[in-house]
């Protein structure tokens, strides 16, 4: 038991916001905060784990990235690109060529530590978190579980185990004080496949326990993201998800922009290469 004045002279990390996704997502009070948990959610190839991929490899923060949906060469290849600003295919020449060009871009991302199993238990989700910390001396700033679907539970009904899954991942994050970032699915709707879904849609009513929801919707050919707040406990939400704010993606690299502009500035660096 404590008072509010303990807390307040003795706050450790839980609570604290992490750097930066985007200007355009800070404004609308959008933010990653240790010791709770953001759920991403959208439908199949909706851009949440590009999202989650890319703020992981860019923000610098120590991670440990969950990655139970997508395998180890899909995400290496991923991963790299967007470190190095290369094509998913340029990054794959290089594994088969020259790898000798990979090594410096690999050792700049040795604070994203990865974990494969596709159907890991949350015994094994503990046992990874402490193993980070038995390396580094410290736990992740932010764990990346992709995705909420692909970690199994002591539950023979699937509804049942994602709450657990869920109430697990508060636990974890309350703990830890770590930002704990989860991916879950939406019901699929192809009539509104690149607009956010409202929260309504996320498949086991499991949004109680995250503080913070974001709903994604990708249109790679148009090379927009489109992300939603539908949960906000620190700021504005629109539970609908028809308020949302569009971001800039250039899919081939796994790389995301909060303008046109400065994706198209982007190009241009490369091209003068």
């Amino acid at each position: 038991m404590r008072t509010l004045g303990q807390v307040l002279e003795h706050q450790g990390p839980s609570g604290a916001v992490l750097p930066e996704i985007l200007p355009t997502l800070t404004h609308r009070g959008i933010r990653l905060r240790r010791g709770q948990v953001t759920m991403a959610v959208a439908q199949p190839n909706g851009g949440k784990s590009l999202f989650s991929l890319w703020y992981a490899v860019t923000s610098g923060v120590r991670c440990l990235f969950v990655s139970a949906d997508t395998d180890p060469h899909t995400t290496f290849l991923r991963a790299v690109a967007i470190e190095m600003q290369l094509t998913t295919d340029e990054v794959e020449s290089l594994v088969l060529n020259d790898k000798e060009k990979l090594r410096e871009a690999v050792s700049r991302l040795s604070v994203v530590r990865f974990a494969f199993d596709p159907s890991p238990s949350l015994e094994d989700i503990d046992l990874e978190v402490q193993a980070y910390e038995e390396v580094f001396g410290a736990y992740p700033e932010l764990i990346v579980v992709d995705n909420l679907m692909n970690v199994m539970s002591m539950s023979d009904s699937e509804w049942a185990g994602m709450r657990e899954t869920m109430s697990f991942m508060h636990v974890l994050a309350r703990k830890t004080e770590s930002c704990v970032l989860i991916l879950h699915h939406v019901s699929e709707n192809d009539s509104k496949a690149h607009f956010p879904a409202p929260r309504r849609a996320i498949q086991g009513k499991v949004s109680q326990l995250a503080e913070q929801i974001l709903s994604l919707a990708m249109e790679p050919a148009a090379g927009v993201l489109r992300v939603a707040c539908v949960k906000n406990r620190h700021g504005m939400h629109d539970a609908n998800a028809e308020d949302f704010e569009t971001v800039y993606v250039d899919p081939p690299r796994m790389t995301l922009y909060s303008s046109m502009q400065d994706m198209q500035m982007a190009h241009t660096r490369r091209q003068w290469r």
